[in-house]
């Protein structure tokens, strides 16, 4: 009876609904998993925690993310009379089905007497507070331009069509209220968006199936053992994210790394690989920009017999015709390596020290031949610069990748360390080493500029100077780098 009078007391200046909000917060507390709860519940005394703004689960299957999300985003938009929550799922039939209507969705989480009216073809959910949770498709991500938001919750962003577009939108609109908040939930896939969504959360709560097995039916547990020891098991059961990287045809530990200290070599041919967005036509559907211009340069070298290649330089940008044919004419005045000079970037913030007075010039400029190159390559010859017409013939991006894995599992493609992130590449080329390691087919990129500036010019290496070294009778030697001076053929571009 004292305890029985306890909460009567406790409960007696409470309305209704105040009452039921309460037992609802109580009973989920009570049946959540600590790793359900969200980060201010589990560390109240941690500043960090305490304060997060952003938060995401990245779990296997059937971990019970949609409930812990759904009771999360219910019960704030129910503690704040009249806000606004945001419900986003990859399409607008999972935010319905799933997110708001679904066994586990909001729906089946508010209690009946909070909720005021349901809008299935909008859809939201209003409560007897004037809060409102409205779902939008992240397959749609404009509709996410212009709505403000206390409150936000992205399910199976991995699965998100546009998973940047819709962060992009919905970050923006995130601006209601004194602490705005942003969940999200996913099982976890190799894309980019997830990397920087961990980069930017307070928490990332991770788990596997195997937590919320009590819940499930024993029959599942056994067809989904199946997939253990795999490596699709590793994902969709244990949560844990695949590095694409090192997944794909080329993995980013096929890239060598030359030492930050050490001189680069004495480069006997550099060339410069552009893939040119120059005409109207290549511009982002979305937003009516102009796609990127990307651009490699790589140097040729020996080292123990055999020829090496090495990134130099590597940007991308939007850029139109008379712009790219300026920085063209620009860069080709750069010149790379030297037997005492480290390695440093040639072209973002200038050079350190003066060019032209020692390593060696572009030799030769390589543009895809096909739509937008042809303008540029006749307007470079109009000012004396002639380049050479790549033409892929039938092989598309995946195939092209093919041709030139060799080169990266046979340790031949190197790419320069940074001075302040030991054992990293410098960041210039991370755009391209990046690309280079996740491409898996079309769609796979958002981007695939720097990808194609690298397979066309690995591909001109491979059938240009294939051939075995012809080694001078002297060599000069410097740590593992021979120093030949007449191995190659003489370039007709070469100054």
């Amino acid at each position: 009876m004292g305890m029985q009078k306890s909460a009567d007391e406790a409960f007696a200046g409470l309305s209704i609904h105040e009452t039921i909000l309460v037992r609802w917060i109580v009973a989920w507390r009570k049946q959540a998993r600590e790793s359900q709860l969200a980060p201010d519940i589990r560390r109240p005394d941690d500043p960090k925690w305490k304060n997060w703004k952003t938060a995401g689960w990245m779990t296997g299957r059937s971990f019970g993310k949609t409930l812990l999300c759904a009771n999360w985003i219910g019960q704030q938009a129910a503690l704040l009379p009249k806000s606004l929550s945001a419900i986003i799922g990859p399409t607008h039939d999972d935010v319905s089905q799933t997110l708001l209507f679904g066994p586990t969705g909001l729906i089946s989480v508010i209690p009946d007497q909070l909720i005021d009216s349901v809008n299935k073809s909008l859809p939201s959910i209003t409560l007897w507070n004037g809060s409102v949770l409205r779902g939008f498709a992240a397959d749609s991500p404009e509709r996410l331009r212009g709505p403000q938001h206390h409150f936000a919750w992205m399910d199976e962003v991995g699965s998100f069509m546009y998973p940047d577009e819709a962060l992009y939108n919905m970050r923006l609109g995130l601006r209601l209220g004194q602490h705005p908040r942003f969940i999200w939930s996913t099982t976890p896939r190799p894309k980019q968006a997830i990397k920087q969504l961990m980069k930017d959360s307070c928490v990332v709560t991770t788990g596997s199936i195997y937590e919320n097995k009590e819940n499930l039916p024993a029959s599942y547990l056994e067809e989904i053992g199946r997939f253990e020891g795999t490596k699709i098991g590793e994902q969709e059961l244990y949560g844990r994210i695949l590095d694409p990287e090192e997944l794909g045809i080329v993995k980013r530990s096929d890239w060598k790394l030359w030492p930050h200290d050490e001189p680069l070599p004495k480069f006997e041919f550099v060339l410069m690989s552009l893939d040119t967005a120059t005409s109207e036509k290549d511009r982002d559907n979305k937003t009516h920009d102009p796609d990127f211009t990307a651009c490699n340069v790589w140097g040729l070298f020996p080292m123990k017999g055999k020829r090496h290649m090495m990134l130099l330089d590597a940007w991308q940008d939007r850029l139109g015709l008379n712009e790219l044919i300026l920085r063209v004419k620009k860069e080709r005045q750069f010149t790379y390596g030297d037997t005492q000079v480290p390695a440093f970037r040639n072209t973002a913030f200038g050079p350190l020290i003066q060019h032209g007075s020692f390593g060696r010039p572009i030799d030769m400029i390589l543009i895809e031949q096909q739509g937008a190159g042809r303008p540029l390559i006749q307007m470079l010859a109009a000012e004396n610069i002639h380049c050479w017409e790549y033409n892929p013939g039938r092989a598309d991006k995946l195939q092209r990748l093919h041709m030139v894995s060799p080169l990266f599992v046979n340790g031949r493609v190197w790419c320069v360390e940074s001075e302040r992130l030991l054992g990293r590449p410098k960041m210039w080329a991370e755009e391209t080493i990046s690309q280079t390691c996740s491409y898996a087919g079309k769609g796979s990129l958002k981007h695939d500029d720097c990808l194609d500036a690298c397979s066309q010019a690995l591909r001109y290496f491979l059938d240009n100077f294939s051939g075995p070294l012809t080694v001078a009778k002297e060599e000069v030697k410097a740590g593992d780098v021979e120093l030949v001076a007449d191995h190659l053929a003489e370039n007709p571009y070469s100054a």
